[in-house]
């Protein structure tokens, strides 16, 4: 997984700027704050993408073996217990705005599939 993913990965970490340039026209006042500012989510957006992308690969795993009441409960506990909480915390109280909120969600997502991971590997013992 790791290895398909990497040259998307590559891209959003090696040029941030011109992934923001497709979609802003560099030439306004506008994008001129705008643009360290999404570069910066572009970043955190690779490592969104590997959190994501290892747990949707667990979740599928565990999909597979008819288990999905656990998983439900899992997401509902790293989204609402993990990524809710950590994403207020970095982004009002320690104020790192949009980015605290963006690092809580990847938080989330990497304990969900932590979590999933680990459930994958007790019922596949069990068997």
């Amino acid at each position: 997984m790791l290895l398909l993913l990497s040259p998307l990965i590559a891209i959003f970490w090696g040029v941030p700027e011109w992934i923001v340039a497709l979609f802003v026209d560099s030439e306004t006042p506008q994008a001129r704050t705008l643009m360290p500012l999404a570069s910066s989510l572009i970043l955190l957006v690779g490592v969104f993408v590997i959190a994501d992308g290892l747990r949707i690969v667990n979740n599928q795993a565990l999909n597979g073996l008819a288990d999905m009441k656990a998983p439900t409960l899992i997401t509902v506990l790293a989204y609402w217990g993990i990524a809710f909480p950590c994403g207020l915390l970095l982004g009002f109280v320690m104020d790192l705005g949009i980015q605290g909120f963006w690092i809580g969600l990847i938080l989330g997502r990497a304990v969900a599939a932590i979590w999933y991971l680990l459930r994958f590997r007790r019922l596949v013992r069990a068997v």
